[in-house]
């Protein structure tokens, strides 16, 4: 009997045993693909088989199970490479892949399930419309955005049978930033602080946390920063999390995770050489005046010219700054430049006024009289040529013939006519001593007038230079000016220049990251 029974037990468990390799061998036997599309649609729909109410996947509603227990959503940023930098608008932009896990027990599957086996991980459609994704994502927003975080390309989420979701996002994190330690201006380490938080839903539900790590780089050869003129100093960033309430909620608490990236400038050689060493250049060849001469009429616009060239650098150095009530160093720097040179000029106008003083009468009404030529003029016209004292000298027998008007000067060359008339036996005798006579008083006449005509232009030389001011007095004063102010000039400007680098370090706001 116990033989019998035996038999009958061990053909029964052949039967189930061959019922079950059947069944397993026939779940293997179903495509992937399969299995993963009904794992999809079950969720979707609600008909896992664990699930003791069907409903509907809604994705507008969290994964909150207890009012004790709120979903942890953890966020974490890989900085793949820096996009752009302005400090003039205060943005910056990182291209960056943005990590977002959570956990929804709603997506949990049995992997080990003869309709689901194997499939240890599925995707689903996320995106931040509601209208377009599957499952639900956190309303996660940047505080300081300068472009939505909506704005980075929908990819789907990675789901394991757990129910874990991860969720990573490419694209551009553009943030308006506060920047810090730009005051150190070219010589700047400057930081950025980005606040994430959710904007519809609170810690209740929602609660998030920072990513372990919070911030990775890519380390892969088109993620180097290379020919920019930033570049991300790893290891210096910093993660926080803040907590807030706000009136519109009370009892609520909002989480605020805070990334603060540490950017250290490139092209601090470019600055000084473009910036900083034209300016000071600049400054010093506006002191080059003090070596013009004052009667050099350049002088002036020189200095002028040099005093634009430092303005219209200025102009596109404002460009690349931002307009801020701070100090920044190289706008203290280009500031001092331009007030060296603007002294220089104001000097230039001083010096040019005391050489060139201005009166308000003018030279030509102190010419006195008596440098006119007294009747040297109407003698010479009178007899200019022998032609005209020979024309005369024919006509002395008549007395009633001479000249019109003054014959002063007739009477001087040929005395009068009774004295023709004694010295003048002869006719050619009298022309022969009438010419001698004539050559001699036309040569006193000559010597006398040269020597009028140079004492006229000395003495209107005289008057000029001391109407405006042209003596040597007034040149040796602008001379010594110009002396005084050159040694003042090497004496401050390089102690200025001194100044302002030893004094870097102390150019720091009170948020610059002490490296």
């Amino acid at each position: 009997m116990r033989s019998r029974h035996l038999g009958q037990y061990v053909g029964l468990a052949a039967v189930i045993g061959s019922f079950s390799i059947q069944d397993c061998s026939s779940e293997e036997t179903v495509p992937y693909w399969k299995r993963e599309a009904k794992l999809h649609g079950d969720i979707l729909s609600g008909t896992m088989a664990d699930m003791e109410d069907i409903y509907e996947y809604n994705p507008r509603v969290p994964p909150k199970v207890s009012e004790y227990e709120n979903p942890v959503v953890n966020v974490g940023i890989n900085v793949f490479k820096i996009k752009e930098i302005n400090i003039a608008t205060s943005i910056m932009s990182l291209n960056a892949w943005l990590r977002i896990s959570w956990n929804d027990p709603r997506l949990a599957w049995n992997s080990s399930d003869p309709r689901y086996f194997n499939v240890n991980q599925t995707v689903f459609k996320a995106s931040t419309d509601p209208e377009i994704t599957q499952v639900w994502v956190p309303d996660l927003e940047l505080y300081n955005q300068d472009e939505s975080l909506s704005s980075m390309a929908d990819k789907d989420a990675l789901v394991y049978p757990d129910g874990s979701v991860f969720w990573s996002r490419i694209g551009n994190i553009g943030a308006l930033c506060a920047f810090s330690g730009i005051q150190r201006h070219p010589f700047d380490v400057i930081e950025c602080t980005m606040d994430f938080s959710g904007w519809t839903r609170s810690a209740h539900f929602a609660d998030y946390r920072l990513m372990d790590p919070p911030v990775s780089y890519q380390e892969t050869g088109t993620g180097k920063s290379t020919y920019q003129e930033y570049a991300v100093l790893k290891g210096k960033e910093r993660a926080s999390i803040s907590h807030f309430a706000y009136p519109c909620c009370p009892g609520e608490d909002w989480p605020t995770l805070s990334f603060t990236f540490v950017f250290e400038r490139k092209t601090t050689n470019y600055y000084q050489r473009s910036l900083v060493l034209v300016m000071i250049s600049f400054t010093f060849l506006a002191a080059a005046v003090f070596f013009l001469d004052v009667r050099c009429g350049e002088r002036l616009g020189y200095g002028i010219t040099v005093l634009l060239a430092m303005i219209a650098t200025e102009i596109v150095a404002s460009e690349l700054l931002p307009t801020c009530p701070e100090f920044i160093w190289i706008e203290v720097m280009s500031f001092g430049s331009s007030l060296f040179a603007t002294l220089c000029l104001i000097e230039t106008c001083i010096v040019t006024h005391i050489y060139y003083k201005q009166r308000p009468e003018d030279i030509s009404e102190h010419i006195s009289k008596s440098d006119k030529d007294d009747g040297a003029e109407d003698f010479k016209d009178c007899v200019s040529d022998e032609g005209s004292l020979v024309e005369l000298i024919d006509n002395s027998s008549r007395l009633d013939v001479f000249p019109p008007g003054d014959n002063t000067s007739f009477f001087d060359c040929v005395d009068n006519s009774k004295a023709r008339e004694r010295h003048s036996p002869t006719r050619s005798t009298l022309r022969q001593r009438a010419s001698v006579k004539l050559a001699k008083k036309l040569q006193s006449i000559t010597t006398r007038r040269e020597k009028k005509e140079q004492d006229i232009a000395e003495n209107r030389a005289k008057r000029w230079r001391e109407e405006r001011g042209l003596n040597i007095e007034s040149f040796r004063l602008v001379q010594k000016i110009d002396r005084i102010s050159w040694r003042v000039f090497i004496a401050t400007y390089p102690l200025f220049l001194i100044v302002m680098y030893s004094t870097l370090p102390l150019w720091s706001d009170k948020y610059a990251v002490n490296l």
